[in-house]
């Protein structure tokens, strides 16, 4: 009460601190939120995103290009863009640290 709260009206920010450890969401778990994705259409972007191509990316995620596809298109329409290219731009320009994936 008193001077102090009201010069703190109306709140901008808090801050909440915890003395548990947890780790930084999993680039899946970001891109799920960002562009309301399903957790397979984020395991598509993420490899698209990376560079690897239609075929390789079904092959190291275990589908077939037929479900890759339908995936594309979905992904496509939630993030508003319309060819692999856009999607490895958008993963590079998010800026986050998505490490390009492996196998």
């Amino acid at each position: 009460e008193g001077t102090a709260r009201a010069a703190f009206r109306p709140a901008c920010a808090a801050v909440f601190v915890s003395t548990t450890t947890s780790s930084s969401p999993l680039p899946e778990a970001v891109l799920t939120t960002l562009f309301d994705l399903t957790p397979a259409e984020a395991r598509v972007l993420l490899r698209i995103g990376s560079g690897l191509s239609a075929s390789k990316s079904a092959s190291s995620l275990g589908i077939s290009e037929n479900t890759l596809k339908t995936h594309l298109n979905r992904i496509f329409a939630k993030t508003g863009t319309r060819r692999q290219a856009d999607l490895v731009k958008l993963i590079s320009d998010i800026g986050m640290p998505f490490a390009p994936y492996r196998r």
